[in-house]
């Protein structure tokens, strides 16, 4: 099937990739009940009862699983409007106890998993003349705490890749934006190294129960998706895509939270060290980007 024509009556179409828990599949469920015509993705797909969007089976480790879905949606919906780029997961520990193994595995995932996608959909959208591409990144995308540094690495190359495609789209009416959560409430759970060191030992776990600890009261899921709706209908620079803390907590409160996490104790380290520095400057770069509307159009 072709494509069809652009018409402003016509139904949203967006592809939503791992939809089948968390943000993604929040996302899902908020654009379906939006008047999109929702396609989720996932790897195993199991329909549940009452579901107001349809699953696809899709691996975006695989560039065969990655065209047969994106054909598939074509041939059943003729465009597709929307893309978000959310299936990931997070690979903890140490940067020594991770093989170079496992840094492929992240990378194929959250970096080469989004070009996939991305680069299979591009085409429906540059004929369309139209489409919103929104990633979804993470605060770990603008600062790399110890013992997240490969997830972070993966997030600092989604941003990067991120940039340079929202400028070389925009001929086309094609915007790209960042979704940068901190903590959502979710299942998100993260990957063990494959070979941990001892010496490592207590510094990962203080610095992962924090993670976990903020997961389970984070923001909700919905919260984040809703800025998938937000992005779709707004084309301006202004239009933020930083959701960078979670809502319960002041920056101020989160960043010291975690650098309590990392290893800082009050009265033994200035928070005006190097390492608290740059999170502070960082968080500041972070909402000056959104501002100016450098993350996203």
């Amino acid at each position: 099937m072709g494509i069809e024509p652009v018409m402003q009556h016509q139904q949203g179409v967006a592809l939503i990739t791992g939809a089948s828990s968390g943000i993604g599949k929040a996302t899902a469920s908020l654009l379906a009940t939006s008047g999109f015509r929702v396609f989720g993705t996932s790897r195993k797909p199991e329909a549940e009862t009452g579901q107001p969007y349809e699953l696809v089976p899709l691996d975006v480790r695989s560039d065969a699983s990655v065209h047969s879905a994106v054909q598939s949606i074509l041939d059943r919906a003729g465009r597709i409007d929307l893309l978000v780029n959310n299936a990931g997961y997070p690979q903890a520990g140490a940067i020594e106890e991770n093989s170079v193994a496992d840094v492929q595995a992240q990378f194929d995932t959250n970096v080469f998993g989004v070009l996939r996608v991305t680069n299979a959909v591009l085409p429906i959208m540059r004929r369309q003349r139209s489409g919103r591409i929104i990633n979804v990144s993470s605060l770990l995308g603008q600062v790399a705490p110890p013992f997240l540094g490969v997830y972070a690495s993966s997030k600092f190359a989604l941003e990067g890749l991120s940039e340079a495609l929202r400028r070389e789209l925009r001929p086309f009416n094609i915007h790209v934006s960042l979704i940068e959560p901190a903590f959502a409430h979710t299942s998100f759970v993260g990957q063990g190294p494959s070979q941990p060191i001892a010496d490592y030992d207590a510094a990962r776990r203080a610095v992962l129960a924090f993670a976990r600890q903020g997961v389970e009261r984070g923001m909700d899921a919905t919260d984040v998706a809703q800025q998938s709706v937000i992005f779709h209908h707004t084309s301006h620079m202004c239009a933020s895509a930083v959701m960078s803390v979670p809502r319960a907590a002041p920056t101020r409160v989160f960043l010291m939270r975690l650098a309590v996490a990392c290893g800082w104790r009050p009265n033994t380290v200035p928070m005006s060290s190097a390492w608290s520095v740059r999170w502070w400057i960082t968080c500041a770069r972070t909402w000056f980007r959104s501002a100016r509307g450098i993350v996203a159009e």
